[in-house]
């Protein structure tokens, strides 16, 4: 979260959701994120990304491609429990060991990555230049 953000996103993952089991079966993951999801691009009418369709080539997409990696070293876990309880207010368990059926925490070992902002394909952009980019001000601004 914010100043101490690494750039790679923390999953808890419950025992019953059938993620899990697949996760257990094969670590390799996609995990994706778009522009339309953040605040900051939702318009005061509720548009997202600035008004622009979510589709759109120009409303930035990013999806990290590795395996899953089952967080076990306890500072590593309180870590993930502090930033999923800031992020996710409203789901105080998370910050608490996550669910109540029990689960564990994952983050992902980067191979690759696919960043799509433009028309003409995916921008040329490294696993070592994304890690490399400094997280945001606390203020949130970018």
């Amino acid at each position: 979260v914010g100043a101490t953000s690494r750039g790679l996103p923390v999953l808890s993952l419950p025992i019953p959701d059938p993620t899990y089991a697949d996760i257990h079966a094969s670590p390799r993951a996609t995990l994706s994120f778009s522009e339309a999801s953040l605040p900051s691009m939702v318009t005061p009418g509720g548009l997202t990304c600035g008004g622009r369709d979510a589709e759109d080539p120009t409303c930035a997409r990013l999806h990290l491609h590795g395996n899953l990696r089952a967080i076990t070293d306890p500072a590593e876990v309180a870590r993930a429990e502090q930033s999923l309880g800031a992020r996710h207010p409203f789901a105080p368990w998370l910050a608490q060991g996550g669910a109540h059926t029990g689960g564990t925490y994952y983050t992902i070992v980067l191979d690759s990555l696919t960043f799509l902002d433009y028309y003409g394909g995916p921008a040329k952009l490294s696993v070592a230049e994304y890690l490399a980019v400094p997280p945001p001000a606390e203020d949130g601004a970018i």
